[in-house]
């Protein structure tokens, strides 16, 4: 029997640390005035409530599915999307008589959620499904569906722009980032989505001595790609770029960031002289969008460059040791960085946010435990957290 003298234990809401709105396995948030970590743990199906400090927990709770990522809405719950259950799922936290998460609700969607992001108003909670390939809008008030768009294969990762106006979707696979007009849908029910493409993928050449034995005329470096068609070029070759391993995405300012990994198939490896390290079948990349026009910069080891265009002598090239396998991005608003988590070579990557060659750009290194999928920012303490699912460990970088 319940004792009716016994208030309901208060909900505390929580609030995002970084107030950008997108997902990740690992999230800072404060409950009152009191900093938590959130921990999206797969292997366990559990969501964790993580001191970040200590690394002490605080609370856990047990889901019926495998939960891939978190974000905090505006009406200060935590949504985790259960990613071989098709549900994302409501949690909430109360502190009477201690720090308490539970599940408040539930939404349907596309088959294998694993993202989310919720709109700068944060009334809307927006579902990427990378089996279902679709893009979801649900009203957090009532959690009814606004609105759903078909997206290319494999979508990974959601931001919404600073202004409210348009999601960015990353794809594991294929040439591009999908660009979502969000204004119809958001301000009305039923509305419409408008989709396009950011176009990472393109043709890039190299200068050689033509089938006649020509000789190659020199690159016009005045700018990237402002010489005109080098394919008409005498003694010019194309090789074809393509985008890879869009796992993770984020947002700085009014820039969209995805790290990933362009693969040149084919000639890749060949120039005049033969094999040579500046003309990689694969090298790591940033990807930098502006969320405003949907334009984009692609920066590798020794050169940045519109990706609109086509690369000049197939330059830019790649260490060993880099990021093939990115998995996860945070912003440093404070100090302008970028870090990448890296799977494979497990280690954590910052780069400043300017629009030059990584190598220009680089600002620290830092190995950490096995499988780094989660990774989180807090710019005022200058740190970092990092979930290590392959170790089960989480690290403290400091910035």
């Amino acid at each position: 029997m319940t004792d009716p003298t016994k208030r309901p234990a208060a909900r505390l809401p929580l609030k995002p640390l970084d107030g950008h709105g997108h997902s990740g396995a690992l999230i800072l948030a404060r409950l009152g005035s009191r900093p938590v970590a959130l921990l999206a743990d797969e292997d366990s199906r559990v969501v964790r409530v993580i001191e970040p400090d200590t690394h002490q927990e605080l609370s856990h709770v047990t889901l019926s599915g495998k939960p891939s990522q978190l974000v905090i809405a505006g009406d200060g719950r935590a949504y985790v999307a259960l990613r071989d259950a098709s549900r994302v799922v409501a949690l909430e936290v109360t502190a009477e008589p201690r720090v308490t998460l539970q599940q408040a609700g539930e939404i349907t969607t596309a088959s294998e959620p694993v993202s989310l992001a919720v709109t700068p108003a944060g009334d809307t909670l927006l579902v990427a499904s990378a089996w279902g390939k679709t893009l979801a809008l649900f009203r957090l008030a009532d959690l009814s569906t606004r609105a759903t768009i078909w997206l290319p294969r494999e979508p990974r990762g959601v931001v919404v722009s600073a202004d409210g106006r348009f999601a960015y979707v990353s794809h594991a696979v294929g040439p591009s980032v999908s660009r979502v007009a969000l204004d119809g849908a958001v301000a009305s029910p039923g509305g419409r989505l408008e989709r396009s493409e950011v176009t990472l993928s393109g043709r890039d050449y190299t200068l050689g001595k033509a089938a006649n034995d020509a000789p190659a005329q020199p690159e016009d470096t005045t700018a990237e790609g402002a010489s005109g068609s080098p394919a008409t070029r005498p003694g010019s070759a194309e090789h074809l770029r393509v985008a890879a391993q869009g796992f993770a995405i984020a947002r700085l300012g009014e820039q969209t960031v995805v790290p990933l990994v362009l693969v040149h198939p084919n000639r890749a490896l060949a120039s005049q002289l033969g094999a040579h390290r500046d003309y990689p079948a694969h090298q790591p990349a940033l990807a930098m969008i502006d969320s405003n026009s949907g334009e984009a910069w692609l920066r590798v080891q020794h050169r940045g460059w519109a990706a609109s265009r086509p690369r000049g002598h197939f330059a830019g090239g790649a260490r060993r040791n880099n990021c093939f396998l990115p998995r996860a991005v945070a912003v440093d608003s404070m100090r302008g960085t970028l870090l990448v988590a890296c799977l494979g070579s497990d280690e954590v990557l910052a780069y400043d946010a300017s629009p030059h060659a990584l190598a220009q750009s680089w600002r620290g290194r830092w190995r950490v435990p096995a499988g780094p999928l989660g990774l989180a920012v807090d710019a005022a303490g200058g740190t970092a957290l990092v979930w290590s699912q392959f170790d089960r460990s989480l690290s403290t970088i400091e910035l």
